[in-house]
């Protein structure tokens, strides 16, 4: 077995592992046991969705004695042609115990490779192959990751900040993956769900870390939904998904930092993607149990340290791609991740003044899923507020306008570069604040937001502070007025409050 498809496989085995076993501080009535299955032969209703679009090998005749390998310093292996099944049955029985009901659930998940892959390897010139090939999404996300890692070093090179060096990561390009989800509730009624991962990219840690691009899915293609292209072929998305690599070696480095963060990522790889599709999120609003633990979770410095993951993401493909007007400005993307947007798709602001803080502390998932959209391109367009991703987006907004007002007028050197600088050293000062435990979510985004500014101001070297103070008063005024009262539960505010005479 290569070493990509074993990462695979101890990963997912610890998501499913971990899945069984959620950590949370949800109290509710609802408990989550092991009970044997029931004698009984089910005959279950069967849906799908989300069927690929088939992603062809360029040249079939090419093997690794004739052809060229995807492998570089940073790319430890490239493969294609992965293709698995993962299954999963839930059963449901409803027990009265002390006039008190109780929902239990036997879950059981299976996973199966159906190919492991191979190597990429080229039979020509790697410009002439196309990019809705196997090999050419390969390429095109390998190009992608050289472009998040140079400006990784370009930092690192300059000796600012002392940052870790990144470990080869693995490729998976276009992986085929089958998931069939078996579901038995207390009154009989049997479903069988088939959805396969399309239309998504994500970066998946562990011994071997690895960026895994999926196909694109028939719908997105007929309805030409994120610029009618599968995901490898935007510019963007694997500099994204190459932050998460940066964000997991940086929080990692010395000994993991927020580790309940961590177990809820890999409990939850669906909430985890490029983007979280509202069926996931619909399903577990539709699960009593699911629903209270991602209350709970929606509520907490998790959420938050999770939507800094996802912000800090958007921010390094937007500074890797030299602050584009136009990032990801395609369907399902426009203004809700282009970073210099100021509002999201529904006119929303991405500032921190009372509408979004409100839909950030006050929306509940069943709400936001009772809108009805129009048409599938504003239904993926939506912006849904109990989402890492779009939390993520207002931070990353917000942080790179005060980064932004902390560049010199004439800056000496690349202002990409410099922002980058800033965006690491905010990290770098969250992860040796690991103090985020009971803080609760509000707290939590305070301290965060709070530290951008920080930064900031440690780069304006004595310059001007007035254009600073203006984009803090007019992106952070919740925050702001947090601050001047002191509500942060034990947050220490007093430079922000004091430089800007707040």
């Amino acid at each position: 077995m290569n070493k990509t498809a074993f990462a695979l496989t101890s990963t997912t085995a610890l998501i499913l592992v971990m899945a069984c076993q959620p950590k949370t501080k949800t109290k509710t009535e609802y408990v989550t046991v092991e009970v044997p299955k029931k004698d009984k032969v089910y005959e279950f209703t069967r849906e799908s969705s989300g069927d690929p679009v088939e992603v062809q090998v360029y040249d079939p005749n090419c093997n690794d004695q004739r052809g060229l390998g995807l492998r570089s310093a940073l790319i430890a292996e490239a493969l294609i042609g992965v293709d698995m099944v993962r299954t999963s049955t839930t059963i449901e029985e409803n027990i009265w115990e002390n006039a008190k009901e109780k929902s239990i659930t036997r879950q059981t998940y299976e996973m199966d490779y159906i190919s492991q892959g191979r190597p990429v390897a080229l039979c020509r010139d790697a410009s002439t192959i196309p990019v809705n090939t196997q090999e050419g999404a390969a390429i095109s996300m390998k190009s992608d990751a050289d472009t998040a890692h140079a400006l990784y070093q370009a930092v690192k090179n300059k000796g600012s900040l002392t940052l870790p060096t990144l470990e080869p990561i693995y490729l998976n390009a276009a992986i085929k993956v089958k998931m069939i989800d078996r579901s038995v509730n207390a009154d009989d009624v049997a479903r069988e769900d088939t959805e396969y991962q399309t239309d998504n990219a994500v970066f998946m840690g562990g011994t071997h870390p690895t960026l895994i691009s999926y196909p694109q899915s028939k719908q997105s293609q007929q309805l030409k939904l994120l610029g009618g292209e599968p995901l490898w072929a935007i510019k963007g998305v694997f500099q994204h998904e190459f932050g998460h690599f940066i964000f997991s070696t940086m929080m990692n480095e010395g000994g993991a930092s927020f580790l309940s963060y961590h177990e809820h990522a890999a409990a939850h790889p669906d909430l985890h993607l490029f983007q979280t599709p509202a069926s996931t999120l619909a399903r577990i609003a539709s699960q009593p149990t699911q629903a209270a633990s991602f209350g709970e979770f929606v509520k907490s410095q998790d959420f938050f340290i999770g939507s800094l993951n996802e912000g800090f993401a958007d921010m390094w493909a937007y500074y890797s791609l030299k602050q584009p007007a136009d990032m990801f400005d395609i369907s399902c993307f426009a203004k809700n991740r282009n970073l210099v947007s100021p509002t999201f798709y529904n006119g929303i602001s991405k500032s921190w003044d009372e509408t979004l803080w409100n839909k950030t502390f006050s929306t509940k998932l069943s709400e936001e899923l009772q809108e009805k959209p129009t048409s599938p391109i504003e239904a993926c367009s939506q912006p849904f507020f109990s989402d890492i991703h779009i939390i993520g987006a207002a931070m990353a907004h917000t942080a790179d306008a005060v980064f932004a007002a902390a560049v010199p007028t004439n800056p000496t050197q690349d202002s990409s570069v410099l922002k980058a600088e800033m965006a690491l050293a905010w990290l770098k000062s969250i992860k040796a604040s690991n103090e985020f435990d009971d803080l609760g979510g509000k707290a939590s985004l305070s301290r965060i937001m709070n530290t951008a500014v920080g930064t900031s101001i440690s780069y304006l070297k004595g310059a001007d502070k007035t254009a600073l103070c203006n984009v803090v008063t007019s992106k952070f005024p919740v925050l702001v007025k947090r601050w001047k009262d002191a509500k942060t539960d034990n947050e220490d505010v007093s430079g922000v409050v004091s430089f800007c005479s707040l």
